[in-house]
């Protein structure tokens, strides 16, 4: 005899869990947001850099929109992503950084010239592209030229 309600109670609360990840994080980022210049919550940070890896594409997504309003506070964590992430953490840093418009272009120029990874120059190109200012148009001409 199988049991099928615990099967749709298992089904029930994972579905639970990653909604509940996806409202602390919701939570999370409008806690953080507007405070570029203070410290960011020591607590906010790791919880959204682990999202960045997660499967559940909402978390993520969201998480993404939150770190990228966080700004220069969290240059340094998107760094390390990019270094020592799994592919989908980091695709989800450069989302990140070029949601931050020129301040993350420095990062973006890095990590699209001297990454050892042709799949991370790839798609750090294509964040410039989508930072539509000056800066981002002259990064692209130099790659270009180099």
């Amino acid at each position: 005899m199988v049991n099928r309600g615990s099967s749709a109670r298992s089904r029930r609360s994972r579905g639970f869990g990653i909604q509940a990840v996806a409202w602390a994080i919701l939570l999370l980022g409008s806690l953080s947001s507007g405070r570029a210049e203070e410290p960011s919550d020591p607590v906010a940070i790791p919880a959204l850099l682990e999202a960045l890896a997660g499967a559940d594409l909402n978390a993520r997504t969201e998480a993404i929109r939150v770190l990228a309003g966080m700004g220069i506070p969290v240059l340094p964590a998107l760094d390390g992503i990019l270094a020592e992430g799994s592919w989908w953490a980091r695709e989800g840093a450069l989302e990140a950084l070029s949601g931050m418009g020129s301040i993350g272009l420095p990062v973006l120029a890095r990590a699209a010239r001297s990454d050892p990874r042709p799949e991370v120059k790839r798609f750090a190109v294509r964040m410039i592209g989508r930072v539509r200012c000056v800066e981002a148009r002259e990064i692209l001409c130099r790659l270009l030229r180099d």
